[in-house]
């Protein structure tokens, strides 16, 4: 049976690899022609439902206390942020940089615990027992 979603969703991202370059350009353009008038909408909105934000951090709180962490060690210590397993952790969490570019989601008791210099030697062995790491991984 056709499915015209997929169909459509397979024409938009072939015409895009064919016309990548065309439409980035045009991106370009549009947003430097559009910047101040996109800004001053999104203004609007905000003005107009204060207490949006509020609400979802409110019904999504493991997400934005995800989202402030990122920000946060982005902002402070120039860090990426590519989370490298899948969080499998069902307590409080919080995210621990294994290296300058890679977190994975640890039990927040553990990660207290070995706060200080060598934090990220400390915590290699748990995160390994954690997610079964191999020493080749």
């Amino acid at each position: 049976m056709f499915n015209r979603k997929k169909w459509m969703h397979e024409y938009y991202i072939k015409n895009y690899q064919q016309n990548k370059e065309k439409i980035l350009k045009a991106n370009k353009i549009w947003w430097k022609n559009n910047k101040e008038k996109h800004h001053e909408k999104q203004r609007e909105w905000r003005i107009k439902n204060p207490t949006h934000n509020k609400e979802w951090r409110k019904n999504n709180p493991l997400r934005a206390r995800e989202i402030k962490a990122k920000n946060r060690a982005k902002r402070k210590r120039n860090l990426n942020w590519i989370p490298r397993y899948k969080n499998i952790v069902d307590e409080s969490i919080d995210w621990h940089h294994i290296n300058n570019d890679n977190v994975v989601a640890i039990p927040r008791d553990l990660h207290k615990l070995y706060y200080g210099e060598y934090h990220r030697e400390n915590l290699k062995y748990i995160v390994e027992q954690i997610y079964e790491v191999n020493k080749n991984d």
